[in-house]
């Protein structure tokens, strides 16, 4: 076997491991969020939420995508509004 095929091969095989690694954390961060999200009743209080939950995950919200962003507040709106009933205008439904 060619020794560049077999460094090939082993670098293909690892990259299916890594993407579900960062999507299991991405579902760990989400259900945090949405936890401390449930009791937030200012829009402040949702931005702490999402923010705190990041640094209990040792993630740098300056590397977070926008796309990641917008997800995690949507998670955190909806999550607010269904256990605490509150309306919070900004949110998205």
């Amino acid at each position: 076997m060619n020794p560049h095929m077999a460094t090939n091969w082993i670098l293909l095989a690892s990259v299916p491991r890594r993407i579900k690694e960062e999507t299991f954390m991405n579902e760990q961060i989400e259900a945090a969020i949405g936890q401390r999200a449930r009791h937030a009743t200012s829009n402040n209080e949702l931005v702490n939420a999402i923010l705190t939950s990041f640094a209990d995950h040792a993630v740098d919200p300056g590397n977070v995508s926008l796309e990641d962003m917008k997800a995690a507040v949507v998670v955190a709106c909806r999550s607010a509004r269904k256990h605490s009933g509150c309306d919070i205008p900004s949110c998205p439904a």
